[in-house]
């Protein structure tokens, strides 16, 4: 993780420090060309089978794509052939100081992915291609934690330098050339910064003894497997009041829910078993859901479909239709594990069912929606581990700009996540 930081924020630093020496009308183009670095670093971590989160990379090329964009844009302005010397006050060999550019939008980049919680389309498409054993997981919790990290300490750095850059070019800089302090605010600082921070972060590994290894013999101490049924009978879903691990009060949860001993991977024999004896019931159908993972424990999710007079002495609960379950959640009265559920297997069929893959509309008709009915879910030949319908819930031909969203995901955001899934 520390190399990511070297070659992240060093390409950021890069482009502010090599404009002290290249000409303003050529850096925009070394800010692509620094785009270079920046993308196969964490393309070749990929294509190796590393564990890796890689999302301040993504970030980065962002900020490195559009301040020298932006850098473009003022090069032009200030061309004789778009104005004359006398509406600008800029002197033509400096038309904008790079350390205010880059800093600004590496501030607004950086800091957009953290306003969003780093839930972004591209950590929904990274998570699709992640491993789902415990051991997997558990890497990639580690290492996006640590970009999260590291994506908060270059917006921290970034937005400090930027708002020094921007009260020393307000009152002390005159745009006349590049005298010594000049020098000293935009050139210097930025590079001192940033060696400070490579000390910093390789003394922060170091102490830490980074590993993303898990040894045997703990996983085996600490780990366990859940195994969770979501019961649908006829068009009801079963449910019982059980207590919650927080705070004890109770909630609505499935009634069929045990933990084994850690697996990583639960098939639909050992399914099939675990429900029969939990239940009781004899004539069932098992369909598995999905799996996930949280701290040192895993979890697989299935859905078992009762007949409407099949008895289930291992256990009693209630059936509550969809609009009701729904106005207990509204309520806050399901807990979340099943809430989370329902609301998966919701989004992803409704999204299945309405739009293709790549979120065009399956029928001609804007903002239609066919029906959800119990009676039909184990019918339906839909892979609810596949997150990738839970983007197409989100940004699909219904949506406003969806053809410009597209275009920017095929062609721009989009085209290092192919590249990554081709060749991992």
């Amino acid at each position: 993780m520390q190399w990511t930081w070297v070659i992240c924020f060093g390409a950021i630093i890069a482009l502010v420090g090599l404009g002290y020496w290249v000409n303003h009308t050529w850096l925009p183009f070394l800010g692509l060309a620094l785009m270079i670095p920046v993308t196969v670093f964490g393309n070749v971590s990929v294509a190796r089978g590393q564990a890796c989160c890689t999302l301040i990379t993504h970030y980065t090329d962002y900020s490195l794509f559009l301040s020298s964009v932006i850098m473009i844009i003022i090069n032009l302005i200030n061309s004789k052939w778009v104005t004359n010397e006398h509406l600008l006050a800029l002197q033509s060999g400096i038309p904008y100081i790079p350390a205010l550019v880059v800093f600004t939008v590496s501030t607004v980049m950086y800091g957009t992915a953290m306003c969003r919680r780093l839930h972004t389309e591209y950590c929904r498409a990274c998570k699709e291609q992640a491993g789902r054993t415990l051991r997997e997981s558990l890497q990639r919790n580690v290492l996006h934690a640590e970009a999260k990290f590291q994506l908060k300490l270059a917006f921290a750095l970034c937005i400090i330098m930027g708002i020094l850059g921007w009260v020393y070019y307000d009152v002390f800089y005159i745009n006349v050339n590049i005298n010594t302090p000049d020098s000293f605010f935009f050139f210097l600082v930025p590079v001192a910064v940033y060696v400070l921070s490579l000390v910093f972060v390789f003394t922060r590994y170091a102490s830490m003894q980074f590993e993303v290894s898990i040894s045997p013999g703990r996983m085996g101490r600490d780990s366990r497997t859940v195994l969770r049924y979501m019961v649908v009978k006829d068009d009801k879903i079963l449910l019982e009041l059980v207590a919650t691990d927080s705070t004890g009060a109770e909630m609505w949860d499935t009634p069929a829910q045990v933990e084994v001993p850690f697996t990583e991977e639960v098939d639909q024999q050992q399914a099939v078993d675990v429900f029969r004896n939990i239940s009781g019931a004899d004539d069932f159908t098992i369909k598995r859901l999905f799996a996930t993972s949280k701290g040192m424990s895993n979890g697989f999710h299935f859905a078992a479909f009762l007949k409407a007079d099949e008895p289930t002495p291992g256990f009693t609960a209630q059936g509550f239709t969809l609009y009701e379950i729904n106005q207990m959640m509204r309520s806050g009265q399901v807990a979340r594990a099943f809430a989370y559920e329902i609301h998966r297997v919701f989004t992803i069929t409704m999204a299945w069912k309405t739009y293709t893959r790549e979120g065009k509309r399956l029928y001609p008709i804007k903002n239609y929606r066919p029906t959800f009915r119990l009676t039909d879910f184990k019918d339906w030949d839909v892979d609810y581990s596949d997150l990738h319908w839970i983007s197409v819930a989100k940004n699909n031909e219904d949506q406003p700009f969806f053809r410009w969203r597209r275009f920017w995901r095929n062609h721009i955001s989009g085209v290092d996540l192919r590249w990554r899934k081709k060749h991992s």
